[in-house]
């Protein structure tokens, strides 16, 4: 249900934005076609030099307008674009959390982080970093990885999941869910609908 309502806030800013670009250019169009007549009104009145100093002139200040215009709309739409990531993630933050409430969920999702830890660090002496919250799961760790382990907090982890460090191997382990969605940011924006180009 959230991803429908993700989907159709997403879909409605998309058509928002290029419906303002539309008009945009429309504007932009008009203005540039009226400064063209008046212009040309201008220059038949002229010698033939004057009006080719007058278009080139002309022409560059509507580019110069029209190149500041798109400079602008472009900005807005960045800035659109960074507050509707920031809504989404937020809403996914908020999600993870929720995940991490269901006990059932996030134990099979901690038992296959550590057991994927163990593939590439099954040594003694390993630290696992866990949020504040989750200490609750330190027997579930030693039990899972099998080798001599400590369980520490971090208060860098606010989402859930696990840190894991071997400093006589110098491997260092990220399996958080912190870290799993900042890394799906790149993602999300190749993958939107809300490149602007």
């Amino acid at each position: 249900m959230p991803e429908e309502k993700n989907s159709k806030f997403l879909n409605a800013i998309e058509r928002y934005s290029k419906e303002q670009q539309k008009a945009l250019k429309v504007k932009y169009r008009d203005i540039k076609r009226k400064e063209l007549q008046k212009a040309e009104a201008e220059v038949l009145r002229d010698a033939y030099y004057y009006i080719q100093r007058k278009m080139v002139a002309m022409h560059k200040e509507i580019d110069s307008k029209v190149s500041k215009a798109e400079i602008e709309s472009k900005k807005k739409l960045l800035e659109k674009r960074e507050e509707i990531k920031k809504i989404v993630f937020n809403m996914a933050f908020e999600l993870l959390i929720e995940t991490t409430k269901d006990e059932s969920k996030y134990t099979s999702f901690l038992k296959k982080s550590v057991a994927s830890i163990s593939e590439v660090l099954d040594y003694s002496g390993t630290v696992f970093y866990l949020k504040p919250e989750d200490i609750k799961f330190t027997d579930l760790i030693k039990g899972e990885y099998k080798k001599t382990c400590t369980v520490k907090e971090s208060k860098e982890i606010k989402i859930g999941g696990i840190i894991c460090v071997n400093t006589k191997v110098g491997i260092s382990i990220n399996e958080t869910l912190d870290e799993k969605l900042k890394s799906q940011e790149l993602w999300f924006m190749m993958n939107s609908g809300l490149k602007i180009v």
